[in-house]
């Protein structure tokens, strides 16, 4: 896979430096890791080296952690972060500040004091992430520079499909329930349950990527109609599991299966806004999306709403204006509200988006 991967760490107290750097040299000894005391120390190293993991403190001297988390988010989106603090509030309202500024999916939390173990897995997880979206990217180029094969790609992507469900299933079905069953220490296990974790949240991250690729091959000549439930049915498909697992109901209302004026990209559409739902319902336990298809006399609408406490008044009027905005909703390798009201717009229809703080936001 080329260069070995680059790790930064950054605090202002050396021995907390010097403890993370002899972890990554004992566990990962194929990465290549430089510490920093200082935020300003840190931006040096940035112009000499590409790091692709950034280990940061939050409270230091000088620069701010959210203000270096922001620059080097900016300088290079790809990177992955863990974030720590010794006091649990201050993570709460860096949580709420910094997924204003980057991705939601690009860090991690860590508070201190941590054990090594913890320390270990954080890092192991973002260095599978970076690992997998590096070679999910290398397979689009691939794809798109094969698209004069689009057919051949389109039945080996729909095999891969296969195999990826049929690893989930066997992670889920037999290998998870049989844990407990084996012989070994509580530590041995802890650790296969890790890796079961591992592999059914990498199988949901392909299974969405597979189905991107799928959309992206289909051949779509020009329009035809679609049935809204065809549309929705392949939509949830690959997040089914993550609803399960999350408790979020998901209810589907169409009135004589209406049929749209579309083409695939629709799926792909209404998959981000299934998603941005389910981000809003991430700490609701009554959790609960609804998906109704309403047929007039010359046009359908189609409604996605969730119970999520709402979207603030500032952000509801950029998304109305049609201003790109950094939500828990919007995802590195999805569309945002604004690429879906693009679409939406070029098959002749309306974009709307509707939500008041404290109660259940929705889109058309």
């Amino acid at each position: 896979m080329g260069s070995a991967k680059k790790i930064l760490v950054i605090d202002d107290d050396p021995v907390m430096v010097f403890e993370i750097v002899s972890v990554v040299e004992e566990y990962f000894p194929e990465v290549e890791i430089d510490g920093a005391n200082s935020s300003e120390e840190a931006l040096v190293l940035f112009k000499q080296n590409l790091y692709e993991l950034v280990i940061t403190d939050i409270k230091m001297p000088g620069l701010s952690g959210l203000d270096l988390i922001t620059l080097l988010h900016r300088s290079n989106t790809k990177i992955e972060f863990i974030v720590m603090s010794g006091e649990y509030n201050i993570l709460q309202e860096f949580d709420k500040l910094l997924i204003n500024r980057i991705v939601p999916h690009k860090f991690l939390f860590l508070a201190k004091p941590f054990q090594n173990e913890e320390l270990y897995y954080s890092i192991r997880k973002s260095l599978f992430k970076i690992k997998v979206e590096t070679e999910n990217l290398e397979l689009l180029t691939n794809l798109q520079k094969m698209a004069d094969v689009g057919d051949l790609v389109s039945e080996i992507v729909h095999d891969l499909k296969g195999l990826i469900s049929a690893v989930k299933m066997t992670t889920e079905q037999l290998i998870a329930p049989s844990v407990e069953l084996l012989e070994g220490d509580k530590a041995t296990k802890e650790d296969i349950n890790q890796s079961c974790d591992e592999i059914i949240e990498t199988s949901d991250t392909m299974l969405e990527f597979v189905e991107s690729i799928l959309s992206m091959n289909r051949k779509d000549e020009g329009f035809r109609a679609i049935q809204v439930k065809e549309i929705f049915s392949k939509a949830i498909m690959p997040l089914q599991n993550r609803m399960h697992k999350t408790g979020i109901s998901c209810t589907t209302k169409f009135a004589n299966s209406v049929p749209v004026k579309a083409n695939n990209k629709i799926i792909r559409v209404f998959l981000n806004l299934i998603k941005n739902a389910m981000e809003a319902l991430a700490d609701k336990t009554d959790a609960a999306i609804d998906i109704e298809a309403i047929e007039s006399e010359n046009h359908t609408i189609i409604k996605v709403k969730d119970n999520g406490t709402g979207i603030p008044p500032d952000v509801l009027s950029k998304l109305r204006r049609n201003i790109q905005v950094s939500t828990k909703g919007q995802h590195g390798n999805g569309l945002g509200l604004k690429g879906a009201r693009k679409i939406i717009e070029e098959f002749g229809g309306k974009f709307e988006i509707d939500s008041v703080l404290g109660e259940e936001p929705s889109s058309s």
